[in-house]
């Protein structure tokens, strides 16, 4: 009788932490803070737990018991990611019931995303004209980056919905974009490139490829390694989508010639606070975090600035994102809220996507060497930035593993 209720109990166990594990993946958490997070609320209730996360599967042990969770990478939900938070953290310290978290995260599962797609639209939109003024663009530019932006989440959120087309998404988009880009600067003196890469902005998998480095750096090589052949597909799709886009708009049109407009100075750090408040939305952010949100993302572009003109461009983003990560850590703690709230969207505006991409669209030029410059230099970017995030963590540790 003893050995069935403890045979009982280590299944109800290990099925609560298969919900917690899945729960937590669904709100983005890479490998690293997942398996944390598991080993701490396993720890406080005394079981003896082995996992194993990468971005496609999660494995896990209890007394014995094992199984298999099949998952697919999810982008970011911040909000979703403090609930879960906050069961781990009363799981942790006996305030729940192993049965009371299991309806909680079962809730949570059931409950829709904080966001809706018109307003997810409006984020892609706003978040592309930002991009494009912080990229040196025009008005004009930005505007049509913002309506090409609306333009690939439409399209990509019906793609999405049949698994064949969800495959060939990032591709069909790029070469979308990029065409009408290459179209409309036959009418008006542009950079259909900058056009193309602003309105793509939010699918470059820079953030994916630097939490693929934080993972291998912290020692969970398979994530890593999975998280970055992910992100290298994903570029190769956006990058030859808009040279073939491109090319076909070569092919159908002139290019007016002329002098391309001047950004707006004005607008730069106006476009960082609209930026910051794009990707809180994109993240799936609560209303009150996004004065914090905001407050990262200016503080993550203005220690960047400083610190590239003082140690130069190889240094200064690993400063910035130290000094971000700190800032971070430290609301954590103020809060009580998980880091990643004001990290990842402070993260996102340091990560070295656009640099990546530019590096594949020169591969399809056959200009191998402006390629591999482009990919070096993104590699070490994304090793600054983890360089910065782990020496913070280390000086100020975050409240709770996420």
């Amino acid at each position: 009788m003893e050995e069935d209720k403890t045979f009982n109990s280590s299944l109800l166990m290990l099925k609560l932490l298969a919900m917690l594990a899945r729960s937590l993946h669904e709100a983005g958490a890479p490998a690293h803070r997942l398996e944390d997070t598991l080993h701490a609320v396993a720890d406080a209730m005394g079981l003896d737990l082995v996992v194993f996360g990468t971005p496609t599967s999660v494995m896990l042990q209890v007394d014995g018991h094992m199984e298999m969770l099949r998952v697919r990478p999810m982008d970011a939900d911040l909000s979703r990611l403090v609930a879960v938070d906050r069961v781990g953290a009363r799981l942790a310290r006996g305030t729940l019931s192993p049965e009371g978290a299991m309806e909680a995260l079962q809730d949570l599962s059931d409950t829709p995303r904080r966001w809706g797609p018109a307003i997810i639209l409006v984020a892609f939109a706003v978040g592309s004209m930002a991009a494009a003024l912080l990229f040196g663009a025009g008005w004009v530019e930005a505007l049509l980056a913002g309506g090409l932006a609306a333009f690939s989440a439409g399209a990509s959120g019906r793609m999405s919905r049949n698994p064949h087309h969800e495959r060939v998404m990032h591709l069909v988009v790029a070469t979308g974009v990029a065409l009408i880009a290459g179209l409309a600067a036959s009418v008006y003196p542009m950079s259909p490139e900058r056009v193309a890469l602003a309105g793509l902005i939010v699918f470059v998998p820079g953030l994916s490829l630097t939490t693929a480095m934080a993972e291998m750096a912290t020692g969970h090589l398979s994530a890593g390694t999975a998280r970055t052949a992910g992100a290298a597909i994903v570029l190769l799709k956006l990058g030859l989508g808009t040279a073939l886009g491109l090319e076909l708009a070569s092919a159908l049109v002139d290019p007016v010639q002329g002098p391309l407009p001047a950004p707006p100075n004005a607008a730069y750090w106006p476009m960082v606070l609209v930026a910051g408040l794009s990707f809180g939305v994109l993240f799936q952010a609560r209303m009150r975090d996004f004065v914090w949100i905001v407050m990262a993302s200016v503080l993550a572009i203005g220690f960047t600035g400083v610190a590239i003109d003082l140690m130069g461009p190889r240094v200064g983003p690993g400063l910035g994102a130290f000094a971000m990560v700190l800032f971070s850590n430290a609301q954590a703690r103020l809060r009580d809220v998980p880091a990643s709230v004001t990290l990842l969207p402070g993260l996102v505006l340091l990560v070295p996507g656009s640099v990546g991409f530019k590096g594949i669209q020169a591969f399809s030029h056959a200009q191998t060497m402006d390629g591999v410059s482009a990919v070096v230099e993104m590699l070490i970017v994304a090793m600054a930035l983890v360089g910065g995030l782990l020496a913070a963590n280390a000086v100020l540790p975050p409240r709770r593993e996420l």
